[in-house]
């Protein structure tokens, strides 16, 4: 079965994505995204697919999914039916150097880093300790601002300092579980664009890496992230952009620029339409306390 790339929903007021599931179909299919994905149980039971690999779970139970790491989950069929009372997930998306390059790589931050690496074989915890994961990530759902970020780094750190490589689920050296997946070309073209966005970025360059033809790249491009590759340029400058609001250092024409947009009336109204308000207004209502903290 061949894993579909999942792109997250864009969130332009939140670093990360943070849900709480009932439903026990969400994403029930053999996939994959560029974020990590951290879970945790609260209630129901079945299996998860990692890799080649499939693990378990029930009550308590944590998982932590490393970037271009195929997976599914499948509750049991009591839970499915509903036999069995409803089901309740804490769900987190991030990207791993969503808090800056130069934050994780701080001395003090290795536990992290490790971690991360590790993610790429799924890193499972069973056990009643999870409990203290759970409670935390109840807190990441219902608060606000700056709180998620500090609860999510506790949570991390938790899980850093309690997992041994016992806690792995795909075999050392298997990556990301099903061959070729963490080397798709796409893959290689997501992170081209996120680090080119600033610049004219030419069809060429992208069908390049993919070894296609600039013809067919778009369509290639649809087909595998199930969006236009127009929408994901255009939605990578908007998150930079968003950033950039948020520290109000500079002024809204210069935020266009600096993030890729050739017109400011093309920004204005890309904005407008994404965020579902003016650039100005976003500004005013995420600008720091302290300006130019960050």
């Amino acid at each position: 079965m061949k894993p579909q790339l999942i792109k997250l929903a864009d969130n332009f007021g939140s670093s990360f994505h943070v849900r709480f599931d009932r439903s026990p179909n969400i994403n029930s299919f053999l996939h994959y995204h560029l974020e990590s994905e951290l879970v945790y149980v609260k209630r129901g039971r079945g299996s998860w697919i990692i890799g080649d690999e499939e693990q378990r779970f029930a009550e308590g139970d944590v998982l932590l999914i490393g970037p271009g790491l195929p997976h599914w989950c499948k509750f049991d069929p009591a839970f499915l039916n509903g036999n069995a009372g409803g089901v309740e997930v804490f769900v987190i998306h991030f990207s791993e150097n969503f808090w800056g390059t130069e934050f994780l790589f701080l001395p003090e931050n290795a536990i992290l880093r490790t971690l991360f690496e590790k993610s790429k074989s799924g890193v499972f915890l069973q056990d009643s300790t999870n409990r203290y994961i759970g409670y935390l990530m109840h807190r990441i759902v219902h608060v606000k601002g700056a709180a998620r970020i500090l609860l999510l780094m506790d949570v991390l750190l938790y899980i850093g300092d309690l997992y041994t490589d016992e806690n792995l689920i795909c075999a050392a050296g298997s990556g990301n579980g099903l061959p070729g997946v963490g080397n798709k070309p796409i893959h290689g073209i997501c992170e081209y664009i996120m680090a080119n966005f600033q610049r004219k970025i030419e069809i060429e360059e992208l069908a390049r890496i993919a070894n296609i033809s600039p013809n067919s790249f778009c369509r290639y491009f649809k087909t595998e992230t199930g969006h236009t590759y127009m929408r994901f340029l255009i939605e990578t400058r908007l998150k930079y952009a968003c950033q950039l609001l948020r520290k109000g250092e500079l002024s809204v024409k210069q935020v266009s620029y600096e993030s890729g947009f050739s017109s400011l009336a093309g920004f204005h109204r890309h904005f407008k339409e994404m965020t579902g308000q003016s650039p100005l207004n976003y500004r005013s209502a995420n600008l720091s306390p302290i300006k130019g903290f960050s």
